[in-house]
């Protein structure tokens, strides 16, 4: 049995409804009673729980970094990858807005 901040108990809770019920628990006078602990678990359940974004961002430099490529400087990487992800979010490069 998990029981949750409020007193109930449940056989099954996930955490993200654990903490939301542990945010809502207040004092006698209404004032919340665990603000810090509060926005440290908001924190922490918000923090990527897997390796998608980076194995990605890698995926990425290998497709732009051919054999030709391999001594391009950083920043010339970095804008190659800027250029990359403008188009893949606007779908096509005639669609980029330009300022």
């Amino acid at each position: 049995m998990i029981q949750q901040p409020d007193g109930r108990q449940h056989e099954h809770l996930d955490v993200c409804t654990y903490w939301s019920n542990g945010f809502k628990v207040t004092d006698v006078t209404g004032c919340k009673m665990f603000p810090r602990l509060s926005r440290l678990a908001k924190a922490s359940l918000t923090i990527s729980h897997g390796n998608a974004v980076a194995e990605r961002r890698f995926s990425v430099n290998t497709a732009l970094l051919s054999k030709d490529r391999m001594s391009l400087d950083e920043t010339t990487i970095q804008a190659l990858r800027l250029v990359k992800e403008t188009i893949r979010l606007h779908g096509r490069p005639t669609t980029v807005p330009v300022a």
